[in-house]
C-alpha cells in the first residue's frame, strides 16, 4: 500500500466528520511568537490553559504544524476535556495527512476510550510506507508505546545471601522463597517460562495475589522467569451515582482505614468533602484536579526546595498526626507517601481504593513503584497513578496488592523487601 492510498484509507474509514481543513496562512512573526509562547507554557510552566490559548491564537493566524497540533491537543487533554482534544486530533490529520498527525489522532481516540479506532490507526501506522527514520521515530515514541501491547521478560533471582531483615528471618523460618507472579488484570497477563530451583508451588495470599513458593537447590540462587504482556487499559466510564457503586463484600474494607492509610484524619475528610459530588466519576475528577494543584512529587522541584518545604510542614504537624496527611499539607514525597494519601482521600469520599506494587520503566534494571487503583462502576479496578513525576502507564508491571492495603503487612513486607534487589526485566517487543 502506498503512503497516499494508506492515508486516504485512514481518513475514509474513520469518517469525514472532521473540522474544516485550514488553509495555510502567512506564518509571520506574530504566528511564531504565539507558537513560542505556547511551547514555553506547555514545556516549562506546565500552564496548559495558557498553552491552549497561545496555540489557538497561532492557529487563527496560520496553520499549525503536526507538533503544534500535538501540543494543543495535549494541553486540552491535560484539562480533561477529552472530546475537544479528539476534535483537534482529527483536524491535525485532515490538515497534514502524515504519520505524526495519524499518531496524534490515534492518541486522541485512546484518551476518550475509543480503543477500536485507536488500534486501527496504530495498525495503519505500522504498515504504511514511511521513510525508515520517520518510521523508527514514530514507533519508538512514547505515544506509540503508551498505546501498544508490550511483552516484557521478568527475571527474578532469589538468593539467601541477598536477603536481610524480615525477608531473611522469614526465609530461615520457612525454608523457601516467596516470589510474586505479576497479577492477572484486564490490562496484564503473565505466564511462567522457566524456574531454576529444587521445586516450586503456585499459591495465593489473603489478598488473592499469586506467588510461588520456591525451594532452592542447596545454596544456589533460584531463578524464575516470566513473560508479562501488558496492554493499554481503554474504557469509557459512564456517569453513575454512589448508590449504583456495588462494592463486593470482600472489598468493603477498602473504604476503611488500613495500615498507613487513615480515612478519619480531619485533613483527609475536609479534602474528600470539598471534592465529593453526586456522581462517582465527577468525584474522581474533582479529587484528581485538586491533587494536581496541591500535591508535589519530591523529584519535580530542586532538592533544597523540597527539603525546606518538608521541614516547614513537619514543624506544623501535631505529634501522632497521620503520616498520610504529610503530602496533603504541602510536604514533598514520592510514590509510597503519595499513594497512601490518595487512597485515604478516595476512601473518605466513598470510592474504594487500594495500593498496589510493581515495576515502572522496566529497562535492564527494574524500578520499584507503588500506585493507586480505584473501583469504578461498570468498569472495575483501574490505575490512578500520580506517584511518578512523569506518568507512563504503559511501563507499569503490576505485581501485587501492597501491605498498605493488606491485613498481613508483616508477611507482605518480608516478601516484597526480600525480593527487591533481585528483579531484572527486558523488553521483548511492542506491537498492535
Amino acid at each position: 500500500m502506498t503512503r497516499r492510498n494508506f492515508l486516504e484509507l485512514a481518513a475514509s474509514t474513520v469518517g469525514s466528520s472532521f473540522l474544516p481543513v485550514l488553509a495555510y496562512g502567512s506564518q509571520d512573526g506574530d504566528w511564531q511568537s504565539w507558537v513560542d509562547q505556547g511551547w514555553k507554557a506547555y514545556d516549562k510552566a506546565k500552564d496548559y490553559k495558557r498553552a491552549e490559548e497561545c496555540f489557538l491564537n497561532a492557529r487563527r493566524l496560520g496553520t499549525l504544524r503536526s507538533w503544534e497540533y500535538w501540543a494543543l491537543r495535549k494541553s486540552i487533554a491535560h484539562q480533561e476535556r477529552y472530546e475537544e482534544a479528539l476534535s483537534i486530533g482529527k483536524e491535525s490529520f485532515e490538515v497534514h495527512r502524515d504519520g505524526r498527525s495519524l499518531l496524534n489522532r490515534a492518541e486522541s481516540f485512546f484518551d476518550v476510550g475509543d480503543g477500536s479506532s485507536a488500534r486501527k490507526d496504530l495498525a495503519w501506522l505500522s504498515s504504511v510506507e514511511l521513510p525508515n527514520s520517520e518510521r523508527k521515530e514514530l514507533l519508538d515514541s512514547w505515544e506509540f508505546k503508551r498505546m501498544a501491547v508490550r511483552d516484557t521478560e521478568v527475571i527474578v533471582t532469589l538468593s539467601a545471601a541477598s536477603l536481610e531483615g524480615p525477608g531473611r528471618s522469614r526465609f530461615e523460618k520457612l525454608g523457601y522463597f516467596e516470589c510474586y507472579i505479576p497479577a492477572e488484570t484486564p490490562y496484564q497477563t503473565a505466564k511462567l517460562t522457566a524456574a531454576s530451583a529444587a521445586r516450586s508451588e503456585e499459591c495465593f495470599d489473603d489478598a488473592k495475589n499469586r506467588f510461588l513458593k520456591v525451594w532452592p537447590k542447596g545454596d544456589e540462587p533460584a531463578v524464575v522467569k516470566m513473560l508479562v504482556t501488558t496492554k493499554p487499559l481503554v474504557y469509557r466510564a459512564k456517569p453513575a451515582t454512589f448508590a449504583s457503586l456495588v462494592v463486593p463484600a470482600e472489598d468493603a474494607w477498602l473504604l476503611k482505614s488500613t495500615w498507613g492509610i487513615d480515612v478519619n484524619s480531619e485533613v483527609v475528610k475536609a479534602i474528600a468533602t470539598e471534592n465529593k459530588r453526586s456522581d462517582v466519576l465527577e468525584t474522581v475528577r474533582a479529587i484528581k484536579a485538586w491533587w494536581h494543584s496541591n500535591v508535589t512529587h519530591y523529584d519535580t522541584i530542586p532538592p533544597a526546595e523540597a527539603e525546606a518545604r518538608n521541614k516547614r510542614v513537619r514543624s506544623q504537624m501535631r505529634p501522632g498526626q497521620p503520616q498520610s496527611d504529610f503530602p496533603l499539607l504541602g510536604g514533598c514525597t514520592r510514590c509510597g507517601g503519595i499513594t497512601e494519601a490518595m487512597c485515604a482521600v478516595f476512601r473518605a469520599a466513598g470510592v474504594p481504593a487500594r495500593s498496589v506494587m510493581g515495576l515502572h520503566r522496566p529497562q535492564k534494571v527494574a524500578g520499584w513503584h507503588t500506585w493507586t487503583e480505584i473501583l469504578l462502576p461498570q468498569v472495575g479496578w483501574v490505575p490512578v497513578d500520580d506517584g511518578l513525576p512523569f506518568g507512563e502507564y504503559y511501563q507499569l508491571v503490576r505485581l501485587c496488592q501492597s501491605a498498605r492495603s493488606r491485613k498481613d503487612e508483616d508477611a507482605n513486607s518480608a516478601i516484597f523487601y526480600g525480593m527487591q534487589p533481585n528483579i531484572e526485566t527486558r523488553d521483548v517487543r511492542f506491537y498492535v
